[in-house]
């Protein structure tokens, strides 16, 4: 049964996060019957729930570009109040010259 299933390259780790909150006994060599009913529950519901192929690159994926609702955008309103506005709902002013019009009340 040992040694434990692999994804993607990477040996499955077990702790008893109740008495060990810092992951510093992994328990797998000393559980492996657990490990592998967790493996094989795993397995069960990423195949149910379509994760694979899991995928790790992080890193990667975080700096592909990405749909953009304000990419070719120059002119930007907003009306009401816009508090909570997502970064990608709104213009990119960081190092740009810009202005805001707005009214002024009398």
């Amino acid at each position: 049964m040992w040694p434990p299933l692999l994804v993607n390259g990477y040996t499955w780790e077990l702790y008893n996060i109740t008495q060990d909150y810092s992951e510093s006994n992994n328990l797998a060599a000393k559980n492996p019957d657990k490990l592998r009913e967790l493996q094989e529950l795993f397995l069960v519901q990423a195949e149910k729930y379509n994760v694979f192929p899991l995928d790790n690159s992080f890193l990667t994926r975080t700096a592909a570009p990405r749909p953009n609702a304000t990419a070719g955008k120059t002119i930007f309103t907003y009306t009401g109040e816009s508090s909570g506005l997502p970064f990608s709902d709104a213009p990119n002013i960081l190092g740009k010259s810009y202005s805001i019009t707005g009214p002024v009340p009398p």
